[in-house]
């Protein structure tokens, strides 16, 4: 009924307007920040099992996803199951009772009833269903929302809390050894830097609130959290770097 391309749009349009972790979407989907980047801007539309990730988690952080609506249950019901890994892609084969991945994507996206599926919706349900419901509501708990609410991207923000007492002094950099020739000296002031920078970000990303987070990825921008999180990878390893130029 949709096509992966028409779909990897639609989902674009509601990533930009999501407002909660960014690590989130990077886990539940198993993808790098650069990735999703990519997602974003339309230069690498999501695809495959990816794809279908984003569409169950988008969903599930409560944006509006009729095209949904319009998979039938048992192709819904593989799809979540992959989404939240409760199933791997040789399970869904076997259960769609399809010989290549694309055959269950096009199952997945209620472009194909399966012919010859292992079980039905129902035997789906008795065999995984406590599985699926923990793991959705680990999801729904990560993304703050309560059994009878869902986060809407339509909904303001809340003003910031003023917490003084306990917000970071944050120092200016000043890396020593710049412009001496003393590069093992700059090294050295980098790293203490930095390390200074990880409690910040720790304090941050441990103390407040989703709504303070999401208001600094606004003040810094998503195009610019996303280069930081590309940095910073880069210095993890010379294989990452490399990947990242």
């Amino acid at each position: 009924m949709i096509s992966s391309d028409d779909l990897a749009r639609l989902l674009a349009a509601r990533l930009k307007k999501y407002r909660h972790s960014l690590v989130l979407v990077t886990r539940f989907t198993d993808s790098a920040p650069s990735t999703i980047k990519g997602w974003m801007d339309g230069s690498h539309p999501a695809k495959g099992e990816r794809l279908n990730s984003l569409w169950h988690f988008l969903a599930a952080a409560g944006f509006d996803s009729p095209e949904l609506a319009e998979v039938d249950v048992f192709g819904r019901y593989v799809g979540q199951l992959l989404a939240y890994r409760v199933i791997d892609m040789s399970n869904a084969l076997e259960v769609c009772g399809v010989k290549n991945p694309q055959a269950v994507f096009d199952v997945i996206r209620g472009n194909r009833t399966p012919a010859n599926p292992s079980v039905t919706y129902e035997e789906l349900v008795e065999l995984y269903g406590e599985q699926l419901q923990a793991a959705i509501d680990k999801l729904r708990q990560e993304l703050g929302i309560t059994s009878n609410t869902g986060v809407s991207q339509d909904v303001p923000e809340p003003e910031l809390e003023q917490h003084p007492a306990a917000t970071p002094v944050v120092s200016p950099v000043v890396l020593p050894g710049v412009g001496t020739g003393d590069r093992e000296l700059f090294l050295l002031g980098a790293a203490r830097h930095l390390s200074d920078t990880l409690a910040l970000v720790r304090y941050l990303a441990e103390h407040c609130p989703p709504e303070e987070r999401s208001r600094l990825r606004e003040f810094m921008g998503v195009d610019a959290m996303f280069e930081l999180s590309n940095l910073i990878n880069g210095l993890c390893g010379e294989r990452a770097n490399a990947h990242r130029r």
